[in-house]
């Protein structure tokens, strides 16, 4: 027997949407930060490894998401009214 499918609703695409960025924001997030760091910190030559292991000894695992509510809200904001490629840094 065939199952009816319900149909998928502007709503739902919304949602899912804003779930996957904020996923993908979570994720990719930690890395920003690190490479952030690396390239305001002149002269050293120190490897993403060695850089995340510092930071996550000095400020802990919540160092690797400073400021993340900003960029977090900013990102989904940008979901809503998209600004252009790339206006937001998300």
């Amino acid at each position: 027997m065939l199952e009816k499918r319900r149909k998928v609703t502007p709503r739902d695409v919304f949602l899912l949407g804003a779930i996957g960025k904020l996923l993908a924001t979570s994720i990719t997030y930690p890395y920003i930060t690190i490479k952030s760091r690396m390239h305001v910190k002149e002269g050293t030559k120190e490897g993403m490894g060695r850089a995340v292991k510092r930071a996550v000894r000095e400020e802990g695992w919540g160092g690797l998401y400073k400021g993340r509510s900003d960029i977090f809200l900013v990102c989904q904001l940008n979901m809503v009214a998209p600004q252009g490629k790339g206006a937001s840094g998300c």
